[in-house]
Protein backbone atom coordinates (compact mmCIF):
# COMPACT_ATOMS: atom_id res chain seq x y z
CA UNK A 1 0.00 0.00 0.00
CA UNK A 2 3.18 2.38 0.88
CA UNK A 3 4.63 1.66 -2.40
CA UNK A 4 1.22 2.85 -4.37
CA UNK A 5 0.91 5.67 -2.06
CA UNK A 6 4.28 6.46 -3.33
CA UNK A 7 3.45 6.09 -6.58
CA UNK A 8 0.05 8.25 -6.73
CA UNK A 9 2.40 11.48 -5.06
CA UNK A 10 4.97 10.55 -7.92
CA UNK A 11 2.51 11.02 -10.59
CA UNK A 12 1.05 14.04 -9.01
CA UNK A 13 4.55 15.45 -8.60
CA UNK A 14 5.17 14.81 -12.53
CA UNK A 15 1.74 16.59 -13.40
CA UNK A 16 2.38 19.36 -11.54
CA UNK A 17 5.68 19.73 -12.94
CA UNK A 18 4.50 19.66 -16.37
CA UNK A 19 2.14 21.92 -16.29
CA UNK A 20 4.53 24.52 -14.14
CA UNK A 21 7.54 23.80 -17.07
CA UNK A 22 4.96 24.57 -20.05
CA UNK A 23 4.86 28.37 -19.99
CA UNK A 24 3.33 28.68 -22.84
CA UNK A 25 5.24 31.95 -24.87
CA UNK A 26 7.98 33.74 -23.71
CA UNK A 27 6.97 37.68 -22.58
CA UNK A 28 9.39 38.44 -25.24
CA UNK A 29 7.86 35.93 -27.95
CA UNK A 30 4.12 38.08 -26.76
CA UNK A 31 5.62 41.46 -27.43
CA UNK A 32 7.22 40.89 -30.75
CA UNK A 33 3.71 39.26 -31.36
CA UNK A 34 1.92 41.83 -30.23
CA UNK A 35 4.10 44.73 -31.91
CA UNK A 36 3.29 42.65 -35.28
CA UNK A 37 -0.36 43.09 -35.17
CA UNK A 38 -0.24 46.46 -33.29
CA UNK A 39 -1.52 45.53 -29.48
CA UNK A 40 -0.28 45.57 -26.57
CA UNK A 41 1.68 42.20 -24.86
CA UNK A 42 1.83 43.62 -21.03
CA UNK A 43 -0.99 41.05 -20.31
CA UNK A 44 1.60 38.53 -21.21
CA UNK A 45 3.96 39.20 -18.71
CA UNK A 46 1.46 40.74 -15.85
CA UNK A 47 0.26 44.38 -16.97
CA UNK A 48 -2.87 45.32 -17.71
CA UNK A 49 -5.14 42.44 -17.90
CA UNK A 50 -8.93 42.20 -19.81
CA UNK A 51 -10.69 43.49 -17.16
CA UNK A 52 -8.34 46.76 -16.87
CA UNK A 53 -6.93 45.67 -13.46
CA UNK A 54 -2.92 45.96 -13.70
CA UNK A 55 -0.66 43.89 -11.73
CA UNK A 56 2.88 44.63 -10.79
CA UNK A 57 4.04 41.07 -10.58
CA UNK A 58 6.67 40.10 -12.76
CA UNK A 59 5.39 37.06 -13.70
CA UNK A 60 8.56 35.58 -15.36
CA UNK A 61 10.04 35.69 -11.82
CA UNK A 62 7.41 34.89 -9.86
CA UNK A 63 7.06 31.45 -12.47
CA UNK A 64 10.91 30.50 -12.41
CA UNK A 65 10.20 30.85 -8.43
CA UNK A 66 7.16 28.32 -8.65
CA UNK A 67 8.81 25.68 -11.03
CA UNK A 68 11.76 25.54 -8.59
CA UNK A 69 9.94 24.62 -5.15
CA UNK A 70 7.21 22.42 -7.11
CA UNK A 71 8.49 19.24 -5.62
CA UNK A 72 9.41 19.99 -2.34
CA UNK A 73 5.57 20.01 -1.18
CA UNK A 74 5.54 16.12 -2.17
CA UNK A 75 8.63 15.57 -0.68
CA UNK A 76 7.75 17.31 3.03
CA UNK A 77 3.87 15.34 2.87
CA UNK A 78 5.83 12.20 3.24
CA UNK A 79 8.60 12.89 5.61
CA UNK A 80 6.70 10.19 8.68
CA UNK A 81 9.05 7.11 8.73
CA UNK A 82 12.69 6.77 9.59
CA UNK A 83 12.93 5.09 5.87
CA UNK A 84 12.01 8.22 4.27
CA UNK A 85 14.54 10.31 6.58
CA UNK A 86 17.19 8.16 5.54
CA UNK A 87 16.35 9.10 2.21
CA UNK A 88 16.53 12.39 3.06
CA UNK A 89 19.68 12.26 5.32
CA UNK A 90 21.54 10.08 2.44
CA UNK A 91 20.92 12.37 -0.45
CA UNK A 92 18.73 10.03 -2.43
CA UNK A 93 15.84 12.49 -2.45
CA UNK A 94 16.70 16.08 -3.70
CA UNK A 95 15.62 18.27 -0.65
CA UNK A 96 17.21 21.65 -0.63
CA UNK A 97 15.21 23.51 1.80
CA UNK A 98 16.99 26.83 1.40
CA UNK A 99 16.24 26.96 -2.16
CA UNK A 100 12.81 26.01 -1.02
CA UNK A 101 12.88 28.56 0.86
CA UNK A 102 14.19 31.33 -1.33
CA UNK A 103 11.65 30.25 -4.04
CA UNK A 104 8.60 30.55 -1.71
CA UNK A 105 9.92 34.53 -1.36
CA UNK A 106 10.47 34.66 -4.95
CA UNK A 107 6.27 34.46 -5.31
CA UNK A 108 5.48 36.28 -2.49
CA UNK A 109 4.35 39.03 -4.35
CA UNK A 110 1.13 36.92 -5.73
CA UNK A 111 0.18 37.96 -1.40
CA UNK A 112 -0.90 41.13 -3.05
CA UNK A 113 -3.74 40.01 -5.30
CA UNK A 114 -7.28 41.24 -4.38
CA UNK A 115 -8.95 37.83 -5.02
CA UNK A 116 -6.55 34.98 -4.29
CA UNK A 117 -3.63 36.71 -2.27
CA UNK A 118 -4.92 35.70 0.74
CA UNK A 119 -5.22 32.01 -0.32
CA UNK A 120 -1.60 32.59 -1.52
CA UNK A 121 -0.09 33.99 1.53
CA UNK A 122 -2.11 30.95 3.43
CA UNK A 123 0.02 28.25 0.69
CA UNK A 124 3.02 29.82 1.34
CA UNK A 125 2.97 30.62 5.28
CA UNK A 126 2.34 27.07 5.17
CA UNK A 127 4.74 25.89 3.03
CA UNK A 128 7.16 28.14 5.31
CA UNK A 129 6.25 26.56 8.27
CA UNK A 130 6.72 23.22 6.83
CA UNK A 131 9.88 23.67 5.43
CA UNK A 132 11.61 25.16 9.02
CA UNK A 133 9.67 22.26 11.20
CA UNK A 134 11.80 19.83 8.32
CA UNK A 135 15.17 21.91 8.87
CA UNK A 136 14.66 21.80 12.55
CA UNK A 137 13.90 17.91 12.79
CA UNK A 138 16.85 17.12 9.96
CA UNK A 139 18.91 18.22 13.20
CA UNK A 140 17.70 15.90 15.68
CA UNK A 141 19.09 12.15 15.83
CA UNK A 142 15.78 11.25 15.31
CA UNK A 143 13.45 13.52 13.22
CA UNK A 144 10.72 11.27 12.77
CA UNK A 145 10.00 11.44 16.94
CA UNK A 146 11.61 14.98 17.40
CA UNK A 147 9.07 17.44 18.40
CA UNK A 148 9.40 19.17 14.89
CA UNK A 149 9.10 15.79 13.21
CA UNK A 150 5.96 15.56 15.29
CA UNK A 151 4.71 18.84 13.52
CA UNK A 152 5.69 18.68 10.18
CA UNK A 153 3.37 15.16 10.50
CA UNK A 154 0.82 16.97 12.15
CA UNK A 155 0.86 19.97 9.79
CA UNK A 156 0.79 17.54 6.51
CA UNK A 157 -1.71 14.85 7.84
CA UNK A 158 -4.22 15.85 5.41
CA UNK A 159 -2.15 15.13 2.46
CA UNK A 160 -3.89 16.44 -0.11
CA UNK A 161 -5.22 19.97 1.25
CA UNK A 162 -1.27 20.22 1.95
CA UNK A 163 -0.58 19.38 -1.51
CA UNK A 164 -4.38 22.00 -2.41
CA UNK A 165 -1.99 24.87 -1.38
CA UNK A 166 -0.36 24.59 -5.32
CA UNK A 167 -4.01 24.95 -6.69
CA UNK A 168 -3.91 28.57 -4.83
CA UNK A 169 -1.03 29.01 -5.84
CA UNK A 170 -2.27 28.53 -9.71
CA UNK A 171 -5.64 30.56 -9.15
CA UNK A 172 -2.95 33.77 -8.15
CA UNK A 173 -1.14 33.51 -10.77
CA UNK A 174 -4.38 33.30 -13.19
CA UNK A 175 -5.74 36.54 -11.26
CA UNK A 176 -2.36 38.01 -12.02
CA UNK A 177 -2.66 37.20 -15.33
CA UNK A 178 0.72 35.12 -15.20
CA UNK A 179 -0.12 32.00 -17.99
CA UNK A 180 1.72 28.80 -16.51
CA UNK A 181 0.62 27.31 -20.18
Amino acid sequence: MERTAHRGVLAVVFTVLAVLATTGCSSSEAKDAASESGGDASSADGGSSDDGTSSDIDCAAVRESLTRFTVTPQLLAQLRTSNQWDLVESGSTDLKLDEFQEAIEGVRPLESLPENGADAKDALDTYTEAAQLAAEAQQSPDPVTSEAGVSLAALTEDVQAFLFHQASLAMAMDEANCPTS
